[in-house]
Order: C-alpha cells, then sequence, then structure tokens
C-alpha cells in the first residue's frame, strides 16, 4: 500500500482500528513518546481528521484536504500521512462536508460539498451549496490563521468535488 504509516495517540482507539480497517500500519504511541512521528486526531462527530507536526513549535505551515462526494474527511487522511511524513512541519485539516440531498442520484442523502442536478455539462452550471462550502473553508482558514500560521503558507487540496471547492475558495 501507497501509505507508509498512519499515526495515532494511545487515546485514539477508534484511529487504531479505522487504521487496521484500511490495512494501514498504525503506530500507537502517547504524546511526545516517538517525538519524530505526527498526531492524527480523529473526531467521531464531525468526522474531521488532523494531523499535526510531532513538535507543536515546528507548525509553520497547514495543507486543508478536501474529499470528494460521498466521502468523509478520513478518506483524506493516509494520503495527510503520507506527507506529514515528509513535511515535518505541515499540519493537516481533513473536514468533513454536511449531509445533503443529491438530485443527480434521486436525492439520496451523502456528505458533500454542494448539490448539482445531471452529470452533464448543464448540470455542472447549477450546482447550489457551493458559496456555504467555501465560508466553512473560509473559518479554516481564519481558525489556522489566529492560530499564528501566515495566509501564505496555508494550502488547499481537494479530490473530485473537494477540488472544486478548493479552487472556487482561491478564486
Amino acid at each position: 500500500m501507497f501509505v507508509r504509516s498512519l499515526v495515532a495517540t494511545a487515546a485514539r482507539p477508534m484511529a487504531q482500528r479505522l487504521a487496521s480497517s484500511l490495512g494501514v500500519r498504525a503506530f500507537a504511541t502517547t504524546v511526545g513518546s516517538l517525538p519524530h512521528l505526527p498526531y492524527l486526531h480523529g473526531d467521531v462527530k464531525t468526522l474531521e481528521v488532523n494531523i499535526d507536526p510531532a513538535e507543536p513549535s515546528m507548525h509553520d505551515s497547514t495543507i486543508i484536504m478536501l474529499h470528494g462526494l460521498g466521502d468523509t474527511g478520513f478518506f483524506m487522511a493516509p494520503f495527510a500521512a503520507d506527507l506529514a511524513l515528509a513535511l515535518r512541519g505541515t499540519s493537516f485539516v481533513c473536514p468533513t462536508a454536511r449531509r445533503m440531498k443529491i438530485t443527480c442520484r434521486n436525492g439520496a442523502e451523502h456528505h458533500a460539498w454542494f448539490d448539482f442536478p445531471s452529470w452533464d455539462d448543464a448540470g455542472n452550471n447549477k450546482c447550489t451549496g457551493v458559496e456555504e462550502s467555501v465560508k466553512e473553508v473560509n473559518a479554516l482558514i481564519d481558525k489556522e490563521i489566529a492560530k499564528g500560521i501566515p495566509p501564505e503558507r496555508i494550502f488547499l487540496c481537494g479530490f473530485s468535488q473537494g477540488a472544486g471547492i478548493a479552487f472556487h475558495t482561491c478564486y
């Protein structure tokens, strides 16, 4: 598997089970016992995943990673964990979009950044909920700025719908 490791604190047994179910090697560690490894924090209620630098004083940048239609922040966690090993001063924020009914899927409820009526080109011009998602991402950016991260050191990336929201937020 492309992911070398996923890190969880000993207080996060759910993250450890998740990692094992994904076939990822999980390192259970208490804060400070393995200072060279980043820490994964998953919130079961919001489905948001954060990966913080092993040494908080090294935190100098943040990457916000947005998932695609029907996924959650946990989908982005393996990518973030892999990058965290190389980008040691970087914090990763993997939020989960709100649940909404998706018109092109006959009203089925999914985690999504926006709704769209059809898969064709015409449907792409009639999306709803984009601005609300942009506000949510801007709130995440503001939170990182409040932590002292300069705006030019905050990066957005995404997969599918998440990529669209990342582009729209930056535009």
